[in-house]
């Protein structure tokens, strides 16, 4: 985001939205850069993120023999493999 706005309420908003960054005018270049570089080490972060879940959910679908259950901290069920049902 660029914004000349810096209220409490349109930062309140903006961060709703998890922006990858924000920028105040008049810009900077160096907050410009800094910028860019924190969104692309957010972006990454995520994409990582994704790929490790999904290795992690096809390795328990996988087990066959095996009913795999995921708890929430209450007690009740998150998730489970395909076993389970």
């Amino acid at each position: 985001y660029i914004t000349s706005d810096d209220d409490p309420l349109t930062l309140e908003r903006l961060m709703g939205t998890r922006p990858y960054g924000f920028l105040r005018k008049p810009l900077r270049f160096d907050a410009l850069c800094n910028t860019i570089e924190l969104a692309l080490e957010k972006f990454n972060a995520e994409n990582q993120l994704k790929e490790s879940e999904n290795l992690f959910s096809q390795l328990i679908n996988s087990l066959r023999d095996y009913a795999i259950y995921i708890l929430k901290p209450d007690g009740s069920f998150l998730n489970w493999n395909d076993s389970a049902e």
